[in-house]
């Protein structure tokens, strides 16, 4: 049962939730202009908490509740997750909104903050954010969270992959031919493997029977550095036969004694030192990712079972064939270029 009083600014209603893990009262306050609107505002809030909707949060600013609610929840965050979640906190929330209670938290006035984030960062980065503080916020406040019904800001396009041509290529591999730099891209470029998988493989992971790798792990970023953690997805667990080249290289390896890894080097240091080898060579600075994307539209113009190619590449099937729609569309701007050369 609520109780009233007066105030300077009307009437206050305190509502009785519940108890705290420390079984201290838990009171919730509404103030409104009049005791009628006060009384219906308390009818309101006991009716949400009978039926469990009603929110628990102690007033608390909106950094006090972030730093709580990462610690409760950073457990069942991968460490990647958690680095960048703990930047957007410290970097973007606190700066901006730190010193609100949640609840004077208002929609509009998170449209403001998002409105001038995306001027300085790009879309994908103000979408991280968007769905970090819709995650925490819905956690609070339930149903009742400004974010609820915000719509998030509008994917940026895409990045442009650099497929490399069956020319390119060949060039770039001979480029590094017969040095330690091959196998790594050829794990890339003739496998489908990520750089984070690539720098986790062991040598127990090399099958010289059946000729193929096995992919369980990956290299990936945390507060400590780099650590071996599970693939991107379920889907990045397969086992990927090997070109012939490719096997004979890895006999020819000198494998790391205790089922080390077998590329010791950190994959960021790695993605520098292919830049290196492109500039160096005189070829397109593209991303080590592209190699990649090599694969894929290798396997896509060869008219590989989309099945057998969401496998070798650890994909859905519907985000592969995702990839190659974009192939083709890149296929086709080049051709249409193409035709107005010869037109004009």
């Amino acid at each position: 049962m609520a109780s009233f009083r007066k105030t300077d600014t009307g009437y206050q209603a305190t509502i009785y939730v519940g108890r705290d893990s420390e079984g201290k009262h838990i009171r919730k306050y509404v103030t409104k202009p009049t005791l009628k609107e006060a009384k219906y505002a308390a009818l309101v809030l006991e009716q949400e908490i009978a039926e469990g909707n009603a929110t628990n949060i102690p007033r608390m600013s909106l950094e006090q509740y972030l730093d709580k609610w990462f610690e409760v929840n950073k457990a069942e965050l991968k460490p990647s997750t958690q680095i960048s979640y703990k930047m957007y906190i410290e970097r973007h929330f606190k700066p901006a909104l730190g010193k609100y209670l949640i609840e004077e938290l208002t929609e509009l006035k998170l449209k403001e903050f998002f409105s001038e984030k995306k001027k300085n960062l790009n879309t994908n980065t103000v979408r991280k954010i968007f769905f970090m503080l819709r995650r925490a916020l819905r956690d609070a406040l339930k149903h009742k969270s400004p974010l609820a019904n915000m719509k998030p800001p509008k994917t940026a396009s895409p990045k442009e992959n650099y497929v490399y041509s069956t020319e390119e290529f060949s060039a770039l591999h001979e480029a590094v031919r017969g040095t330690s730099d091959e196998v790594i891209i050829l794990l890339a470029a003739w496998v489908g493997l990520r750089l984070g998988e690539i720098f986790a493989l062991r040598c127990s992971d090399f099958d010289p029977v059946a000729e193929t790798i096995k992919v369980d792990e990956a290299r990936t970023v945390s507060d400590e550095g780099y650590i071996i953690s599970t693939p991107k997805s379920e889907r990045g667990v397969r086992e990927i036969l090997l070109p012939d080249r490719l096997v004979e290289l890895f006999k020819k390896m000198d494998m790391p004694e205790d089922d080390g890894l077998l590329f010791p080097m950190r994959p960021d240091s790695y993605s520098k030192r292919f830049r290196k080898i492109l500039t160096t060579c005189g070829f397109p600075l593209t991303r080590f990712h592209d190699l990649r994307h090599y694969h894929a539209s290798q396997l896509y113009k060869h008219k590989v079972d989309d099945h057998v190619a969401a496998n070798r590449l650890g994909h859905d099937i519907h985000i592969l064939k995702g990839i190659y729609q974009h192939m083709e569309d890149l296929a086709i701007q080049k051709n249409n270029k193409r035709i107005k050369e010869i037109f004009k």
